[in-house]
């Protein structure tokens, strides 16, 4: 069985993000949209009981319009608070309130110089592919080393809301499949691979292995930022994730140059 809280989709997920702040949009336009429009029509239809004083349905349809405004106007209060009482693990409450933050954080993220032109895009695909990961300077053991050669062979690979949970699948099976994987499901998958077992979510794994601080990590350690979970490279500040639902190289797995271009909550060493 899958559980709810296993497949929630994180915080950074581009897509999810943009959704939840279309979504307060609507309800900021209809809290003052819409109680206008029935306020006016309220005063037109008190106009004509005024000129019209037995026409006793007119009263009815009047305080209907004026209960429905009073219920629009506080919609996004009640939405609010009904998420304020949320569990967390609830990935809509534990990111609409901070939703617009996130959407120009990941705005202002500059992963790679992505333009809109498809030349531009294989011009990426291509360097990426190009890219060598390398012993050579970078620290950790042999194991960590190998964790990450393993995890980029995947770079360029999509992004599933819930993918890599609740199966027996290798990351090679899931991708031939069509499917994909999330985070936190990615990271599972990987250590899988090397024989290690960590939990499902990133709520989970930032309690796997033993903690160390930035200066320590080292390649194969995990790095957990809010919502989120990625593999750190050893080469340099590098980490590979599987980022978000956006079209690779903006989402999908891909190389992140800069491990701190978020807040980090901890860093896990599993092997």
């Amino acid at each position: 069985m899958i559980y709810f809280s296993d497949v929630v989709t994180s915080c950074m997920d581009y897509g999810f993000v943009s959704i939840l702040v279309i979504l307060k949009r609507i309800l900021m336009i209809m809290q003052i949209v819409v109680p206008i429009v029935l306020i006016v029509s309220c005063i037109w239809g008190l106009i004509k009981l005024l000129i019209n004083p037995e026409e006793k349905k007119g009263l009815v349809y009047l305080r209907s319009k004026f209960l429905a405004a009073l219920i629009f106007f506080f919609i996004p209060f009640t939405v609010n608070l009904a998420l304020s009482w949320t569990e967390t693990s609830f990935h809509v409450s534990a990111c609409w309130h901070d939703a617009e933050e996130y959407k120009a954080e990941l705005d202002s993220m500059e992963q790679y110089d992505v333009k809109t032109s498809t030349k531009e895009k294989k011009k990426i695909l291509h360097d990426i592919s190009e890219y060598h990961f390398s012993s050579d300077g970078t620290k950790g053991t042999a194991t960590g080393k190998s964790i990450v050669e393993y995890a980029l062979k995947f770079v360029g690979k999509k992004y599933v809301w819930g993918g890599g949970h609740g199966t027996n699948q290798t990351l090679e099976q899931i991708y031939a499949s069509g499917s994909g994987v999330d985070c936190s499901g990615f990271t599972r998958l990987v250590y899988k691979h090397f024989g290690y077992t960590i939990s499902g979510t990133t709520s989970t794994q930032i309690h796997d292995g033993k903690a160390v601080s930035y200066s320590q990590a080292q390649a194969g350690d995990l790095i957990l930022y809010p919502g989120h979970v990625a593999i750190f490279m050893g080469d340099g500040d590098k980490i590979v994730h599987a980022s978000n639902s956006s079209p690779y190289p903006r989402g999908g797995v891909k190389i992140t140059n800069n491990a701190r271009y978020n807040r980090i909550l901890s860093i896990r060493r599993i092997i």
